[in-house]
Order: structure tokens, then sequence, then C-alpha cells
């Protein structure tokens, strides 16, 4: 039996992933976990979290991480039975484990292959692409006006005014021109595997445009294809006339101009560095506890890093996977 082939949607928050993720999703052949709480296609955080957050070598630990994952929103919505957890529960290694478990959530639907979508793995897509040679990406990048104007007013956010919003412009424009680079040079090196997509071009192509993410990433034609869920803007309703200031606009130029003249590596290691005094945290959302409703508890509290103790009451609650 030929197993599911993976898809992963890679791009920053704000840029289309969503919107991506949803398409795919929506495919007769494509698997994914997704619920309307979560506006459609959730994020697995796997390897980004998942896999680092625990020592997987150790089986103590790593049963409190296949713990932590298949009682995660995302490890629920997949719907695995007891079988398929049991069988989990053996597998020692990270890569191996979530493809086993998406492979097994695909075969449930009958679909070809399955897609995952988390902004976090941009930095994880080397690391994935040489777990799973078979895989395929979708990158997505923004302009850098329209992924901070969507960032300083999504969700309901009303954004400060005039100088007192700029670090946080400079912040997402830097982020964003970044970003692209890391992108482009995971599609340089990844040419056959690597469908790379524009969000603004994506959207004004329409139906062509779909058609032909599609074709790249070797999927069935599936004419009139559209997503499930209704799409996660910043701008529906009353934010539609959310604009971008004079000054906004000469920060993200400003930032688009500083970010090229840093050599790549250096930004790289930059970022390494931060990241290596940051604890790890879980975003709240991972355990929302929405999907199914809990039967003793809403999930842990996460804006920190999980641990032995942490875990413990956890595995004391009824297996989220179906008997």
């Amino acid at each position: 039996m030929i197993a599911p082939r993976p898809i992963f949607v890679l791009g920053l928050q704000r840029s289309g992933t969503t919107l991506i993720g949803n398409l795919l999703a929506a495919h007769p052949d494509v698997a994914a976990a997704t619920d309307p709480h979560h506006r459609g296609i959730h994020e697995s955080v796997f390897f980004s979290h998942f896999a680092r957050a625990w020592d997987w070598r150790d089986p103590a630990a790593r049963a409190r991480a296949v713990a932590a994952f298949l009682d995660s929103d995302y490890g629920r919505l997949l719907d695995l039975t007891a079988e398929d957890c049991h069988r989990l529960e053996r597998i020692g290694d990270p890569e191996v484990f979530f493809r086993q478990a998406m492979s097994a959530h695909a075969r449930q639907q009958g679909a070809l292959a399955w897609v995952e979508k988390s902004p976090h793995h941009v930095h994880e897509a080397a690391r994935i692409a040489a777990a799973y040679p078979d895989a395929r990406f979708v990158a997505i990048h923004r302009d850098s006006a329209g992924l901070v104007r969507s960032r300083l007013w999504a969700y309901g956010r009303v954004p400060r005014a005039g100088l007192a919003r700029l670090p946080a412009v400079l912040r997402g424009a830097l982020s964003n021109a970044y970003h692209r680079r890391v992108l482009r040079r995971f599609a340089h090196h990844f040419p056959d595997r690597v469908v790379t997509l524009e969000y603004r071009a994506f959207v004004a192509g329409g139906a062509a445009s779909v058609a032909a993410m599609i074709a790249a990433l070797g999927l069935p034609s599936a004419p009139g294809l559209a997503p499930e869920y209704a799409p996660n803007s910043s701008f529906a309703g009353p934010d539609a006339a959310a604009s971008l200031t004079r000054i906004d606009h000469a920060a993200i130029a400003l930032a688009g101009v500083l970010c090229a003249l840093v050599p790549l590596w250096l930004l790289d290691r930059l970022r390494a560095g931060a990241s290596s005094r940051r604890r790890l945290e879980f975003p709240r959302w991972v355990w929302s506890g929405l999907v199914p409703p809990p039967a003793s508890h809403s999930g842990p509290s996460l804006a920190v890093p999980l641990g032995a103790d942490t875990m413990t009451h956890m595995q004391e609650n009824p297996s989220p996977c179906r008997d």
C-alpha cells in the first residue's frame, strides 16, 4: 500500500497559510485536521514544539510527549483509533511518529495525501524535507505592507496610532523580509518539491491559481475547489477601512532595505541565539479542550514549557483515542 503523501504549508502568520491549508483540506483526496473553532485547518506545531520539548530517546519523556500530542486539539482531531494509538506509543522517532499518525488519519478518509499547516515550522522545513523525501511544500509569502496591516488589525485589534505603533510595524516588516529570504533559500534547495506562491498574485488569479497549485503538487484535478471555512480575514466588516499611514509605509520600506543589507547566515545566527535564550512555550490554543469536549479537564494551562510534573495528570485522564 502506498503511503499518503505529506504536504506542508509554510509561511508567516497572516501571510495566507490558512487560506492555502483550507483550500487543500477541501480537496477530496487530501486529509487534514480541521475544526470550526480553529477556523478550519489547525496547526500541529509538532516539529517546532512536541519534537523539541521532550527527549524522545528517553522512554518516559517520550511517553509524556505522545500523551501530550494525543491529548492536544490536533491529536484529537485526527480521530485515531485505540489500535492506532497503541501502535504510535511504541514509536521512538518523532518524525516517524508524526507521519504514522497523519497517515492513519488519511487512510480513514481514503485520502491520497495529507496537509499540515504550522507557521512555526518555517525553520523546521529542512528537517522535515530530509525526514520525508516524498513530501511536497507550499511556501507562501505576502508583501510586507499587506502582512503588517493584517497583523495590526487581526482578530478585532485596534492598533495604536501614529509613532506609538512604529515598533510593531518595524518588527512585522523585518520578520517578513527575513522569512521571505528563508523561504526562497528553501525553495532553491528543493526546487522540485516546493511550490512558491505570492499571496496577492495567488488571490488575484482565482480559480486558475488554485488549479496551478493543485497540478504542481501532483494532486488530481478538482474543478471548483473552494475552502469549506470562511476566510480568516483581518479586514471584514468595520475593519475594511483600516489602512497604513505614510510613516508606516516608510518604516516598512526601511525594514526591507536593512534586512537586505545583512547576510542571511548572520540573520539565522541571530534568530537561533534569540531562540536559545527563550523558554519553549506552547501556544494556549494547543490544548483548548474544544475538540471534543473534555471529559474532566480543559487541557493544561500552557504559556510555559511542559515537564514531567505538568504532564502527569494528563496520563490519568481518559484516552483521547476512540475505541
